[in-house]
């Protein structure tokens, strides 16, 4: 992938190519149980476990994009969140996944729309948008695209 991340110019064309072809290979591989080979060229790329429960592995993360794939358990959910200024698409590679989307109103946070996602199917978040994912079974497995990444000014990565 090292190839996508420096070559000019950077097309739509090219970065949905090669989400397909990820795509493919994740599909092959996602159910390895501590690290995922895709690329074929030897790199592994080791799975983290989230504070909430869910398992991630990040495969590009720069200021400019962050692709992770994201391993859920029944009932273990993101809670609500934004993404700040990133757009976040997500792609339900397997299982399904309930979105609740949110917005506040007097002050209190209130969900303004609930969906079943199902695999194959995409979903998507605008920047600053308040959403939570919620596995409904132990087989989801999620492709999770922001842009731009979510690293803030100081280099951390924002939640």
């Amino acid at each position: 992938m090292k190839h996508l991340l420096w070559s000019k110019p950077w097309h739509l064309t090219t970065l949905l190519r090669t989400l397909l072809g990820l795509n493919r290979n994740i599909s092959t591989h996602c159910s390895a149980p501590q690290r995922l080979n895709l690329d074929g060229n030897g790199r592994i790329y080791p799975k983290i476990n989230h504070p909430f429960g869910y398992q991630y592995i990040q495969l590009i993360c720069n200021r400019w994009l962050e692709i992770l794939i994201l391993a859920w358990n029944a009932g273990i959910g993101s809670k609500p969140h934004n993404h700040h200024l990133s757009i976040n698409f997500t792609r339900v590679l397997s299982g399904q996944l309930l979105e609740r989307k949110y917005c506040f109103s007097a002050g209190q946070l209130i969900i303004v729309s609930e969906k079943v996602i199902h695999q194959g199917q995409w979903t998507w978040t605008s920047p600053h948008e308040i959403h939570e994912l919620v596995s409904l079974d132990n087989a989801a497995r999620t492709l999770h695209v922001y842009f731009p990444g979510r690293l803030s000014l100081k280099g951390k990565q924002a939640s």
